[in-house]
């Protein structure tokens, strides 16, 4: 039985861990200030999308491979128009990005930036705030690294050893299973694993049912391909 120090040692990586903050910062939570020039509000069959997260690359304690050409990594998703409500944490959003408008855009390393116009979202308000990142040691799921272990030699406890909620880089902490990008033939693609975005009671917002999204980038050919995908109990 392998332990969680010999995983670390074989399979770990840094990953950035998002937190809030009272702290100006470039990276932001439910909110999106920077695009490519020219570029404008994002909009869905019902109106302009929410912004969710703006990535300050510069500000990651550890750069992702995935990330190392760009400047700015932003998220926006198209929310329920109503907003649900629950009995402990009062109002909040939903989303669902397998079947509503999501949008990732990113700004290229030394590219010009301008700033974006936030249009009216208060029909779905979610909450807002500055983001420090800090660099954890993750360690991956055994569907992960399956093709390199056995199951009888996987833990059956990891309880602490992986990072959970928002962060970018490090490994998925899949809920269903892994992700994987199938071409229009049906063909499993390879990518990189960028960040997982989580559902969170500080920003109202909840993906599915208490699920989280996983940003990838294609690789070789594909470097310009990023996808998103939900992962829900």
């Amino acid at each position: 039985m392998l332990t969680i120090d010999e995983i670390r040692r074989r399979w770990g990586r840094s990953t950035n861990l998002l937190k809030l903050t009272d702290t100006p910062t470039k990276s932001l939570a439910g909110a999106v200030e920077v695009c490519n020039p020219g570029e404008t509000w994002p909009t869905g069959d019902n109106g302009p999308l929410h912004p969710l997260l703006q990535v300050c690359v510069d500000e990651l304690p550890r750069v992702p491979e995935a990330l190392a050409d760009v400047a700015y990594l932003t998220i926006f998703g198209q929310l329920e128009a109503t907003p649900r409500r629950d009995q402990q944490s009062g109002n909040y959003a939903i989303w669902h990005p397998w079947d509503s408008y999501s949008e990732i855009r990113w700004v290229a390393r030394g590219a010009p930036t301008e700033r974006l116009s936030r249009p009216d979202l208060s029909q779905v308000p979610i909450g807002r705030g500055f983001v420090q990142w800090v660099e954890r040691d993750d360690v991956p799921s055994f569907d992960d690294v399956c093709d390199a272990v056995e199951l009888e030699a996987w833990p059956y406890d990891m309880d602490g050893a992986r990072v959970e909620g928002t962060k970018v880089g490090g490994w998925p902490c899949l809920i269903q299973g892994p992700a994987c990008q199938i071409d229009d033939i049906g063909r499993p693609q390879p990518f990189d694993f960028v960040m997982q975005f989580g559902s969170s009671d500080n920003l109202n917002l909840m993906i599915g049912d208490a699920g989280r999204v996983y940003v990838t980038r294609g690789m070789a050919d594909r470097r310009d391909h990023w996808d998103l995908w939900e992962d829900v109990h």
